[in-house]
């Protein structure tokens, strides 16, 4: 096979990659070798060499309590991402491949491959040539970041469709806890968000990103196999995609009595507290939003700061940022905020 032949189609290798983290798995090998190397190499900097990765160092975050990758003020950094993003390992695959680093024998063959999922990690860590990828300046670090945000604001997208959806869920509830900060402790144990009831009983939540079917007695989630037997401390999970053409969600609670179908699961009826389908203009506006962006070279960031809702201009000395700042679920005008700035995008195309 020519080499120019070898891309790679995302939802093949996402399906491979997504085994799990058992034993022999490619993510399993992949993901353990990640964290290893970007401990060692990034140790073995020089204050210069640093710099020219952004200031980035491992240690310890005082947010959450582990060790991990750092940016230069101490927050838990997007790195952290790297080492289970799919889209960044599809990618370095690809460039493992075209410049001989590993034996491609089938796309299969090669994601079964323990000494192949090792190799791609090592030609990233080789200290040279991460010096080049992660440099700021330089193509492939635009790359590396431009993938490690797009599938990061996308996940807060379906925050966003999850918070409006359990609030239309439940109308009488006291407050939705939600973030979109890196690195948070509740991250660690699989809490997302929670809601707080009339009653004053609270539940966690877990987000995920994912499309679904209403079959006879029940329901098919897609990809739903993360869920199975995870998750202890979360008592309702909420599936969302969110999409121009019309978006969905359904929040089912956490019984575990799931049948699990391949990668898929099955929810019975009984356990849906919620199933939707239709658009939902504020995600699928700020999607519109991403995309103009995206034509433009600039990184959008959702954030959550203060008590109101706004979008403005921040560009940093890396690049170009829009922020969007999401904290009011309940606020009507935030709709208009995002037609303003997409018709200023639009006309500056």
């Amino acid at each position: 096979m020519e080499k120019e032949e070898l891309i790679i189609g995302y939802d093949f290798f996402n399906s491979k990659f997504n085994d799990g983290f058992q034993y022999g798995s490619w993510k399993k090998y992949y993901c353990e070798e990640t964290n290893i190397c970007f401990e060692r190499v990034l140790n073995e900097l020089s204050e210069e060499e640093r710099e020219s990765v952004d200031g980035i160092y491992w240690g310890l975050c005082s947010l959450n309590g582990n060790h991990g990758v750092l940016n230069r003020d101490g927050s838990w950094s997007i790195y952290n991402n790297q080492n289970t993003h799919v889209s960044l390992c599809q990618y370095f695959y690809q460039l493992s491949i075209l410049e001989n680093v590993i034996t491609y024998y089938g796309i299969e063959g090669s994601l079964n491959n323990k000494t192949n999922a090792n190799k791609v990690v090592r030609y990233v860590f080789d200290h040279n040539r991460f010096l080049k990828f992660y440099n700021k300046n330089s193509t492939f670090y635009h790359n590396i970041q431009f993938l490690l945000h797009r599938s990061w604001e996308n996940g807060n997208l379906s925050v966003i469709s999850g918070v409006l959806s359990l609030n239309e869920a439940i109308p009488n509830n006291k407050g939705i806890e939600f973030g979109f900060e890196r690195g948070q402790t509740k991250d660690f144990q699989g809490i997302d968000g929670s809601i707080t009831y009339q009653d004053g009983t609270k539940k966690n939540t877990q987000q995920k990103s994912g499309k679904y079917d209403e079959i006879p007695n029940g329901f098919i989630i897609y990809g739903g196999k993360s869920v199975f037997n995870a998750y202890p401390m979360c008592q309702l999970f909420i599936f969302t995609n969110t999409n121009i053409s019309g978006s969905s969600c359904i929040i089912f609670k956490n019984t575990q009595n799931f049948k699990l179908m391949g990668n898929d699961i099955y929810v019975n009826k009984e356990d849906v507290i919620y199933n939707i389908k239709k658009h939902m203009p504020t995600p699928e506006k700020i999607m519109i939003l991403m995309e103009l962006c995206g034509k433009q070279d600039i990184i959008l960031f959702i954030k959550k700061e203060g008590e109101e809702n706004f979008i403005k201009r921040d560009d940093h000395e890396n690049g170009k940022r829009l922020v969007v700042n999401f904290v009011d679920y309940e606020d009507d005008s935030f709709e208009s905020l995002i037609d303003q700035k997409i018709t200023e995008l639009k006309l500056s195309l």
